[in-house]
């Protein structure tokens, strides 16, 4: 390594192992075999990689930094069970490689860890093992105690996944250079049956939360949809067979809060428990679009459902327009974004404009028709199906998925958060479209521009904690962004409001609150259920 001298990137958060005294504990935490396929991040100068290639079948090392390319050739150039990837392990497709990995072991780069963990629980369904070498109190936030300090989003998500096996605390002088922060070696293990973490992180803080109003709360995912999410007649097929099997999955469950409203409170009723409270997330719209059979089918089983919980006001008064039920049976429930993890970090806002979201209710056409009047930078976080037949102006950057610490770092720093909607009568997506995205930005704190849909404006007020302009409507869209841009004051005015609103009645904490009451009046009823 001498005719290669490196040095450590601390942009990248490169601290590298040169104390080969760690290296038996790693061994022994990792449980290495001859089978094995290790998966490491951040292989540095090698250290660890040649310990790993001495002892099983394949070590594929992922570096980003290419300044350590030559050396890292050099040194395993000749072994033939080393496969060398130099890229960001945050973009790859760390699971394509034949064959897949089995493990990852690795000294994780400081400020990628924990996205890296919780993207390879879940994108990574064949390691069934992590031994991670990252700062201390990452380490105590990944299996921490609910209730405790260091409890949290992330915490909920490893958990869901995962089981420890072993902790060790690393001093700084097995590193160079030594780091400021405490150190830890942390193994876990793939639990059987976990929920998958990419599900789980759209509905993590609500579970958590419930723990204070004495509701012992879980996520559930079928099983017939755990691993398969192939297109085509499978998913047609287990799309619709989850709902028939889930009230024999979910054994003694009391009450379940769902947006599943086809049949499966039909399905309960049949088993007579658990309760179903379906959640309305666009049943108004479903109603007025889908065939005769389906929406009497559909009417039927929100009959049969325990009660209906609408987001908003005026999406409750639209559901009730729609469907003969009983107005006491269809509850206002606001919802909540984890105010814990979605908080204004430091960064310093710039004039990067952000839109995202995946639901079809999305108004891409529109927002990129502004975008070309304002010029400037965006960035769009959606999938290729919203995006059909568009072409963005240059300087806007398109991302189907991003790892949530990600998305949360684009939130921090953008310049406005466009949330462009259809029109109501549009006959496409969901009632609620933008609601998830609305709050994410407002506990961020960020300035937000959004179309006057009425749940939107049941959550913001205009000119005071959002933006709000006509549905499909380019320039005013343009208008709003182009004045945020030139008022700084009116974006940390609209920013605070926005944040303040959610710490006051939209974090996770309230929207536990209300619903607590009426997932415990259900649950004291289950026995009265009609056959």
């Amino acid at each position: 390594m001498s005719r290669f001298p490196v040095t450590p990137n601390r942009e990248l958060g490169q601290h590298f192992l040169v104390d080969e005294n760690i290296l038996g504990v790693i061994g022994r935490l990792a449980e290495l075999g001859p089978d094995d396929v290790v998966l490491e991040i951040g292989p540095g100068l090698g250290v660890l990689t040649e310990y790993l290639a001495d002892r099983v079948a394949l070590v594929r090392a992922v570096e980003l930094d290419r300044g350590l390319e030559p050396a890292l050739n050099e040194r395993f150039g000749g072994r033939g069970n080393v496969e060398l990837v130099f890229g960001d392990a945050l973009r790859l497709d760390l699971g394509a490689g034949d064959p897949p990995p089995t493990k990852l072991v690795a000294n994780l780069p400081y400020n990628v860890a924990t996205p890296i963990v919780v993207e390879s629980l879940d994108g990574l369904p064949t390691v069934a093992l992590w031994c991670v070498m990252v700062q201390r109190e990452v380490a105590d936030r990944f299996f921490a105690q609910p209730g405790s300090k260091a409890y949290g989003a992330v915490s909920v998500l490893v958990r869901l996944s995962a089981r420890r096996i072993g902790f060790r605390a690393v001093p700084p002088t097995v590193f160079r250079p030594p780091p400021h922060v405490e150190s830890a070696l942390l193994a876990f293990e793939r639990v059987d049956d976990a929920v998958r973490v990419r599900d789980a992180v759209e509905r993590r803080s609500e579970v958590g939360a419930f723990d204070e109003f004495g509701v012992d709360a879980r996520i559930h995912e079928s099983r017939v949809r755990r691993r398969t999410r192939d297109g085509g007649l499978v998913h047609r097929v287990t799309w619709n067979l989850r709902e028939l099997v889930l009230p024999w999955e979910l054994g003694d469950t009391d009450v379940v809060v769902t947006p599943l409203a086809n049949i499966l409170p039909l399905t309960a009723r049949l088993r007579r428990r658990p309760r179903i409270l379906v959640f309305d997330w666009g049943l108004a719209g479903q109603l007025a679009r889908v065939s005769r059979r389906r929406r009497a089918i559909l009417l039927q089983a929100l009959r049969a459902a325990g009660a209906i919980l609408s987001p908003s006001p005026s999406m409750r008064v639209r559901l009730l327009s729609r469907a003969q039920l009983e107005p006491d049976r269809v509850h206002v429930v606001e919802l909540g974004a984890d105010a814990a993890w979605f908080a204004p970090g430091e960064g310093r806002r710039d004039d990067t404009v952000l839109a995202v979201g995946k639901d079809m209710a999305r108004d891409y056409r529109t927002f990129g028709a502004a975008l070309r009047l304002t010029g400037g930078k965006a960035t769009v976080v959606a999938e290729p199906r919203n995006l059909v037949g568009l072409d963005f102006p240059p300087g806007v950057t398109v991302e189907r998925r991003l790892p949530w610490p990600e998305l949360r770092r684009l939130y921090d720093e953008a310049g406005c958060v466009v949330i462009a909607v259809r029109r109501e009568d549009a006959g496409v997506g969901s009632d609620g479209s933008g609601l998830t995205t609305l709050l994410e930005a407002m506990a961020m704190g960020a300035p937000i521009v959004a179309t006057a849909r009425q749940a939107i404006a049941d959550y913001v007020e205009d000119g005071r904690s959002a933006l709000l302009v006509p549905a499909e409507d380019a320039e005013a869209l343009a208008g709003a962004i182009g004045r945020l841009r030139d008022e700084p004051d009116l974006r940390r005015t609209l920013g605070r409001a926005a944040r303040i609103a959610v710490e006051e009645r939209l974090s996770t904490r309230h929207l536990a609150a209300r619903l607590a009451p009426i997932v415990s009046a259900h649950a004291s009823a289950r026995s009265t259920l009609p056959t």
